[in-house]
């Protein structure tokens, strides 16, 4: 967990990190039910299984949870590891009608769907539509977000995560959460969205010169400890395929090139977004908190 609080420190000047203290709670709240798990839930079957249709296909989830005095947590997952689970939410008891989501990580045997050939495609986006179906048919009025929203990107030598709701606004102009009709709660960063989308609309990949980019890379990978052992060869081969994106969509809309990035090589996403930025002149958000009326 503190290498992740490192990571996102980084990611913020001090100021706006100090604002975000929510973040850290939010990884210790995570903590605290991990460790409620381990001592409560390791013999207790699921409570129930939820069975929902979408995009054509059918899927079935297992859910329990663990009820306390003011709340009630539960954690949805298909895994037969009661540690594994890939949301959980809580219903505060003062406000019955409104389901909070804590976390959503794409882990394996998260579901079980009949379409076989698309089962760990896009697996975040189907487990956000599974957890809007349950709340709507369960007649929750609201859905909140604290979660933080990262992306594991694996590499030869590390793990490192990177803000999903950054990096999807530089490859399609809106944080990840907007596509399922979130929306932040806080009004100057839902002001941001909307300016940073029009900013991104409206420039090419040519708008940022190809050595501005290397010196993005470069400032992670010479300044910064975390990814000093980031290794050569990949390096090597990770700036060829971003030199031939560059060159294959200098032309296009900017969103378009972070996109084929993002699908080619995470590790460069992980290592430019934070610089990337200010270089297109788009304001990064200060806050997590998101809200979905149902």
């Amino acid at each position: 967990m503190n290498n992740l609080f490192d990571i996102y420190k980084k990611h913020f000047d001090e100021k706006t990190f100090d604002r975000n203290l929510q973040q850290l709670n939010l990884f210790a709240t995570n903590n605290n039910i991990s460790k409620m798990k381990n001592n409560i839930i390791l013999s207790k079957t699921y409570d129930g299984i939820f069975k929902t249709k979408f995009n054509e296909h059918k899927y079935e989830i297992n859910y329990y949870d663990i009820v306390e005095s003011n709340k009630t947590i539960i954690m949805f997952g298909y895994s037969s590891d009661p540690d594994k689970y890939c949301i959980s939410v809580k219903i505060d008891n003062l406000e019955p009608e409104i389901l909070t989501i804590i976390t959503v990580e794409s882990l394996s045997q998260c579901y079980l769907s009949d379409d076989k050939l698309d089962i760990e495609k896009k697996k975040g986006s189907i487990l956000m539509q599974i957890i809007k179906k349950w709340a709507e048919d369960n007649k929750y009025k609201k859905i909140l977000l604290d979660d933080v929203s990262t992306y594991r990107c694996d590499t030869e030598n590390q793990t490192i995560y990177y803000d999903m709701k950054h990096v999807h606004t530089l490859t399609d102009g809106y944080p990840w959460y907007y596509k399922f009709g979130f929306k932040f709660i806080n009004k100057v960063d839902r002001s941001k969205v909307k300016s940073n989308y029009a900013r991104l609309k409206s420039i090419n990949t040519s708008y940022i010169k190809f050595t501005k980019i290397i010196e993005c890379i470069t400032k992670y990978t010479i300044d910064d400890s975390k990814y000093k052992y980031f290794a050569d060869k990949e390096t090597i081969l990770n700036l060829y395929s971003l030199s031939t994106l560059y060159d294959k969509y200098y032309d296009s809309n900017i969103m378009i090139f972070f996109k084929e990035v993002s699908k080619q090589s995470c590790i460069m996403m992980s290592l430019l977004w934070n610089y990337i930025f200010p270089l297109l002149k788009l304001e990064k958000y200060e806050t997590i908190a998101m809200a979905l009326d149902l």
